[in-house]
């Protein structure tokens, strides 16, 4: 008596079809999204992310006032190392270097790779003394933990 009919179970079944659809859409569009945020080699946010997030700290710091920083990154030497190495070794740095950035970080701070061998981490709240030491530990990392053989692969960065 408790049973569903044959009439009842084909109208749950035709809307759970309706409503799958959009949940599937929808899935589909932030994974889109995703992936136009983020660099696909690295999985650092990308330069449109550096350009929205810099523009939203600009408007923060406007509003409210304080500060933040930006880290400029550029890898030296790379196209040498690629050039003698090949490209999926270079691929491998650059993976490498997204791989100390993140884990170099503060959860608040952000990094990105905006350029083939050019990263950037924002420093929301942060001074330009603090994010000289956050540059300098990167600096170091990269430095020590990058291993390439012939040609070394030390970063220059720079501070705003």
């Amino acid at each position: 008596p408790n049973a569903y009919s044959q009439r009842h179970i084909m109208l749950l079944e035709q809307l759970a079809s309706q409503i799958a659809m959009p949940v599937e859409n929808s899935r589909l569009y932030a994974e889109a999204e995703e992936k136009a945020r983020t660099d696909e080699l690295t999985g650092l946010l990308n330069r449109r992310s550096l350009d929205e997030m810099i523009a939203s700290e600009i408007g923060r710091h406007s509003r409210y006032g304080g500060v933040f920083s930006i880290i400029i990154l550029d890898l030296d030497s790379f196209k040498a190392f690629n050039d003698n190495y090949g490209h999926l070794a270079g691929d491998k740095i650059l993976r490498q270097v997204g791989s100390i950035m993140k884990s170099t970080i503060r959860g608040a701070d952000q990094a990105f790779r905006y350029g083939g061998d050019e990263f950037a981490i924002l420093l929301p709240q942060t001074t330009i003394e603090a994010a000289s030491e956050v540059a300098g530990r990167v600096r170091q990392q990269i430095a020590s933990e990058v291993k390439t053989g012939r040609i070394p692969i030390t970063a220059s960065l720079g501070l705003a």
